[in-house]
């Protein structure tokens, strides 16, 4: 069973599926990750079940970002977009930035752990990301989704994005121990987009 971290607005919707069943309601979807989703109660669980098609975790969800200002101040706001079948942990939220910025990436800011992506945030930055590379897979990295240069906004990916660790180079030891390989691993993320949008 895959595990799905939900954001406060996606844990609401289930709150309102629960109070809708115990009110003898239709209850309503749930939008989470890559598709809708129609909860049913399995003991003390809520257990969501996809209703998207093909592979069996939803529909495509391509990406969507709006730049607005608000009280005088600039934000961006991730509408929709996902990492691996994950939400952003702040999906809808608006993330401010400087007006002034002649050039801003819209990054994601991925938290992994053994490999596995566990949660990621959207914000906006003036630098763009570098690569991350470690001895072992990085825990936390960073990639850029969307740049906004002279009020035009790109994206940079269609569909459902997905980021798999990688052997990026080698590098020698200068003294192994015996029985040890006589060089390092080091791994990064590679990331891409389905295209299926």
């Amino acid at each position: 069973m895959a595990r799905i971290k939900c954001n406060d607005k996606q844990l609401e919707q289930v709150l309102n599926y629960i109070l809708a069943k115990a009110e003898g309601k239709k209850p309503p979807e749930i939008s989470v990750g890559k598709g809708m989703f129609a909860p049913h109660i399995d003991g003390e669980h809520v257990v969501l079940e996809s209703r998207g098609g093909g592979n069996g975790v939803g529909a495509c969800r391509k990406w969507s970002i709006s730049i607005s200002t608000k009280d005088g101040r600039a934000v961006a706001t991730l509408n929709s977009g996902t990492v691996n079948g994950l939400a952003a942990s702040n999906q809808g939220e608006e993330v401010s930035f400087s007006k002034n910025a002649a050039k801003l990436f819209l990054i994601a800011s991925v938290t992994a752990e053994e490999g596995q992506i566990t949660s990621w945030d959207f914000d906006a930055v003036t630098k763009q990301p570098e690569q991350t590379v470690s001895v072992g897979t990085p825990s936390d990295f960073e990639f850029t989704v969307a740049t906004l240069i002279g009020g035009v906004l790109k994206t940079s990916f269609c569909g459902n994005v997905s980021a798999t660790p990688a052997l990026m180079f080698r590098t020698s030891k200068k003294k192994p121990k015996a029985g040890e390989e006589p060089f390092e691993r080091h791994y990064g993320w590679q990331v891409s987009d389905d295209g299926a949008c």
